[in-house]
């Protein structure tokens, strides 16, 4: 596959909307722009997820916004899908690292590399480290990062810093962002919120079951409706024909319009 060289890049929306009123809308962590015109989006996520189809879905949204621009299909530019994750994934291998393009499965002749998805499993990455072997690793740039993001080392971390100026530039832009108390506070807020929907979905789950209540099922159907109704909002749609279109409570109806 190509090697991805990034020589510059510039940010971009982070958030791609669904052209229908009913269709799921995604926000990226990250998304760049090469200046050979290549997209690339970086998504970091904690809690585990349906974390391979949500990068197609994030990829099928990226690849077919650039068609707003223009029609002409040639002009379409590659998408590189980075997933980030705190948790396994069960892709069938011990690899920390893996990448995946469109391939004929009997030659493996690559059939483009428009898609082009990487998964990264940091506690597989965790596991895989030795400590012989870090003199080594420590050359590695991707070794260096990750070390950094999970503060695996607190001692490598300084040496690292001491060698190559991102770190201490990295460094210094995360001091500032600590210290900066609307950040740091919004922060807090967001591992808060995490760590409490981390706690409440099994005691929910346990509740549910208890009940006999198929509470997956309900609620994808409720999430569903909730979404719909305010996508039609959104779109200027008459309240009273949403709750009819939808079957919606006089509960439901006032939490949609509260949210």
């Amino acid at each position: 596959g190509n090697q991805i060289k990034v020589a510059s890049f510039e940010y971009c929306d982070r958030e791609i909307v669904s052209r229908s009123l009913d269709g799921k809308s995604c926000r990226l962590d990250l998304i760049v722009q090469t200046d050979q015109g290549v997209f690339i989006n970086v998504e970091v996520q904690l809690l585990p997820n349906e974390m391979v189809k949500r990068s197609l879905f994030y990829f099928s949204k990226l690849y077919d916004k650039q068609l707003q621009k223009s029609e002409q299909y040639e002009e379409l530019n590659p998408c590189v899908i980075i997933s980030i994750v705190n948790f396994e994934l069960d892709l069938g291998t011990e690899n920390y690292l893996t990448r995946y393009q469109l391939k004929e499965l009997r030659e493996n002749v690559t059939l483009t590399e428009d898609a082009d998805l990487f998964f990264l499993e940091l506690p597989k990455w965790k596991q895989a480290q030795s400590l012989e072997d870090v003199p080594d690793k420590i050359k590695n740039r991707l070794f260096r990062w990750l070390n950094y993001l999970t503060r695996s080392d607190v001692k490598l971390e300084q040496q690292i810093m001491e060698q190559d100026e991102i770190f201490k530039e990295a460094h210094k832009v995360e001091a500032k962002f600590c210290a900066d108390d609307e950040n740091w506070f919004a922060y807090l807020r967001r591992e808060k919120y995490l760590h409490d929907e981390a706690s409440r979905i099994p005691y929910i789950e346990a509740k549910a079951e208890k009940r006999g209540i198929e509470i997956g099922e309900k609620s994808g159907r409720l999430i569903e409706k909730f979404e719909n109704a305010k996508n039609l909002l959104k779109a200027k749609v008459d309240v009273s024909t949403i709750k009819q279109a939808l079957k919606l409570t006089d509960d439901e109806l006032n939490a949609i319009l509260k949210d």
